[in-house]
């Protein structure tokens, strides 16, 4: 779809699950990695990945009306700060976007900000939101950051 939108985007579709043993060779070869799974241990594989092949993830996540965003270094402490070690996490049926659901307006406010990030990123802006978290609260009308 992107590469019909603007043909000088290279576009590669891979049509499986990515895990912690077919992350990185499906990830090989990218400069920068978003982050829009819907788990936590697949999170943690993506964010693995990214540290090996030494590149930046922006991870973004939403439940609800809420939504977080952090950008990730591999030499950052990434996801265990929100989340913990990564064996703890396990799917859970009950996680809060299968009981919130999600409304229309939340993944875009996310990827959004995601996509600034990415900006920031690739123009070498220093106001990132690394070793912290921007929370949004789309019903209060809320956006804080959260340092770690």
């Amino acid at each position: 779809m992107v590469g019909r939108i603007n043909p000088a985007v290279e576009t590669t579709d891979h049509s499986v699950r990515i895990d912690a043993q077919n992350a990185r060779a499906l990830l090989a070869g990218i400069d920068m990695l978003v982050d829009a799974l819907d788990n936590i241990p697949d999170r943690f594989a993506l964010e693995e990945a990214a540290r090996i092949l030494g590149i930046p993830m922006i991870h973004g996540a939403l439940a609800g009306d809420n939504g977080q965003v952090m950008t990730i270094f591999p030499e950052d402490p990434g996801l265990k700060l929100l989340y913990g070690e990564a064996e703890q996490n396990r799917i859970d049926p009950r996680r809060a976007e299968a009981v919130l659901g999600v409304p229309a307006l939340s993944p875009s406010a996310v990827a959004n900000v995601q996509a600034m990030e990415v900006v920031k990123v690739i123009l070498g802006r220093r106001q990132l939101l690394r070793n912290q978290m921007l929370s949004i609260d789309l019903d209060a009308g809320v956006h804080e950051v959260f340092k770690f």
